[in-house]
């Protein structure tokens, strides 16, 4: 039998999952109506991160090889053969997070090497694609600086969660 907060679990679990895949199949929407790519700031991995940092869940697994497919299948955004690749590039980032974390390493430096990771893994994948003619747009399509701010604002994202925990627990000890 599954107890009432287990099932308040699920429910938040699958109303996170659905808002956040939401998010990311407007994306090409919203970047097609206004013309500004705003899939160049990675909207999937500023879900899936926040997601994982906030609320522990294993579930980020999911999302990081379900998000690529989604909005694929109901947006055609990332093109058919980047999408494995994508899903892919998820999948390590949140593996290390976990692992990194896990191993009491930095929240800070986790987060860098585990994208920094990720992404090595993600343009050697993506070099043989291209070798191979699956690729046309080139090795690199989505300018560096363009990446290293979406380090950045995670990194925001991380110091504001450690800010509101810290007066969290400053304030449980009043």
């Amino acid at each position: 039998m599954i107890s009432i907060a287990s099932r308040y679990n699920l429910l938040q679990t699958l109303l996170l999952d659905i808002a956040f895949t939401l998010v990311v199949l407007f994306v090409p929407t919203l970047s097609h109506l206004t013309g500004f790519p705003f899939y160049i700031f990675e909207p999937m991995r500023l879900i899936i991160i926040p997601y994982l940092v906030f609320t522990k869940n294993k579930n980020a697994y999911f999302l990081a090889l379900a998000l690529p497919l989604f909005s694929y299948v109901f947006a055609g955004h990332p093109a058919l053969f980047k999408m494995p690749l994508v899903a892919i590039d998820l999948f390590v980032n949140v593996a290390l997070l976990y692992f990194f974390i896990g191993k009491k390493l930095n929240i800070y430096l986790s987060l860098a090497l585990s994208i920094i990771i990720s992404k090595v893994v993600y343009y050697s994948l993506k070099a043989i694609f291209v070798y191979f003619g699956l690729l046309a747009n080139g090795l690199i399509e989505t300018p560096l600086l363009y990446q290293s701010f979406n380090i950045i604002i995670l990194l925001i994202v991380l110091l504001v969660y450690i800010l509101v925990k810290k007066k969290k627990d400053f304030n449980l000890n009043k």
